[in-house]
């Protein structure tokens, strides 16, 4: 992230040690393809690689139609939801901004042909998380679909010019941009 006045911070080490520590005393097993998971009374048993596991509760963190897959053999209602569940790719820019936007609301969720792709622009200087200086403003703007796709495969300077041209089609007077 570049530009006057910017911080972003993280933890010390990545957003896995924050898992790592809420997993500390647990028997917590991490990238292993699971073959079978079921429930026997109240517990589940989970089989993977040739090692059954059994426990009160478990923690299935996996995309929709792979969780569909282990549950359907004791939730089928959850399984068929689970199967329906579609993903599609989604891009998001910020814009350091040099002056506050002059919007009354915090977000836009643009309609028509016009703003095919966007999916919404966000004020984020209207939360108040003193984030964004009081004479400055930012706007997060999230691209989805096939605009997604197409900006995943652009270079990142594209990708942020036409996101930024697409957040001023809809708010015209867009004050100028110290960073994205």
């Amino acid at each position: 992230l570049h530009g006057p006045k910017t911080r972003f911070f993280g933890l010390v080490g990545g957003l896995g040690r924050l898992f790592e520590r809420l997993a500390e005393g647990l028997d917590v097993r991490l990238d292993r393809p699971v073959d079978r998971l079921t429930l026997e009374g109240d517990r589940f048993i989970v089989e993977a690689a040739g090692v059954r596991l059994e426990g009160r509760e478990v923690v299935v963190a996996i995309p929709a139609p792979g969780a569909a897959h282990l549950l359907e053999g004791y939730a089928p209602e959850m399984a068929r939801w689970l199967e329906g569940v579609r993903y599609e790719p989604v891009v998001k820019l910020h814009l350091g901004l040099e002056m506050p936007l002059d919007l009354p609301y915090p977000g836009v969720v643009p309609v028509g042909e016009a703003f095919e792709g966007i999916a919404g622009l966000q004020r984020l200087g209207f939360k108040d998380t003193e984030q964004v200086p009081d004479d400055r403003d930012a706007l997060g703007i999230v691209a989805r679909g096939s605009l997604a796709e197409s900006l995943l495969e652009a270079d990142d300077r594209s990708a942020c010019d036409i996101l930024e041209e697409r957040a001023r089609q809809v708010v015209p007077d867009l004050p100028g941009v110290l960073c994205r």
